[in-house]
């Protein structure tokens, strides 16, 4: 028993030494994590600094179906994106200012690690350690994994928070309403795993409706916050062919570095 736990743990060890330095090379010695100007990353800014300025959850990107929401000041609710994501970035930009930003591909390579970690748990827990860390190592390696990590981080926070929920139900001791929290939470930062949703609630057996509230506990604020900006608790984008831009709107494009358009 003792040295299959050893083996357990070597083989762990070395996934995350190896996905660690990955990473490492990626992002340090590489440079390859510098943000597009047209990323999702910089909305997440101004988003955070509107929660420092006290105007609440609310933007100057202005989508198209958002455009008849504007206000006096062109802003507008937030409603493509999920809240989670300007919450943990509004410390860092009250701190650091614009250059924040810079540092998102970081923190997405830290939830990244967490979700192979965990892929490797579930994995390992199934099938063995060597499957678990070559699940983990292919989740790592996976090229949309490489672009959430230099271009979205949302991506990368709702993957480790689903992965994070999936884990804790198929644990021997599961716990419902921790995944559904951690379900919740992975919503407020991705808000189509909505979807999976039911999924969880039936992993999680007779306990579903521990998990369904939990996940409605973390949801229902949100909720409120589309139904008072959009007259629907869930907020519906229109189909790619349908999004057009008004009339006499602005078509101008973001330029400059991702850190530059919250200043």
């Amino acid at each position: 028993m003792l040295a299959t736990r050893i083996r357990a743990h070597s083989w762990l060890l070395a996934t995350l030494a190896l996905a660690a330095a990955f990473w490492a090379l990626d992002l340090a010695a590489l440079r390859a994590g510098v943000p597009d100007p047209l990323d999702d990353t910089w909305e997440y800014g101004v988003v955070a600094r509107s929660l420092i300025e006290g105007h609440g959850f609310r933007t100057q990107v202005i989508h198209p179906p958002l455009w008849s929401l504007r206000d006096g000041a062109n802003t507008v609710p937030v409603l493509i994106h999920g809240p989670l994501l300007p919450l943990l970035l509004a410390p860092r930009v009250r701190l650091y200012g614009p250059r924040a930003l810079d540092w998102m591909p970081v923190l997405a390579a830290e939830f990244v690690l967490l979700a192979a970690f965990l892929t490797y748990r579930i994995g390992a827990r199934a099938f063995g350690p060597p499957a678990g860390a070559a699940a983990a190592m292919l989740w790592t390696l996976s090229p949309l994994t490489l672009r959430a990590v230099h271009h979205d981080v949302a991506l990368a926070v709702g993957a480790a928070l689903l992965m994070l929920a999936l884990d804790l139900l198929l644990q021997p001791r599961r716990s419902a309403t921790l995944a559904g929290a951690a379900l919740g939470l992975a919503y407020l930062a991705r808000p189509e795993l909505l979807v999976a949703s039911p999924v969880l609630a039936a992993l999680a057996g007779r306990a579903w409706w521990r998990t369904a509230l939990a996940f409605v506990a973390c949801a229902w604020p949100w909720w409120l916050h589309n139904l008072g900006a959009a007259g629907s608790p869930f907020f519906k984008r229109p189909p790619p062919g349908r999004m057009r831009w008004p009339q006499h709107s602005p078509r101008s494009r973001p330029s400059g570095s991702a850190s530059s358009r919250t200043q």
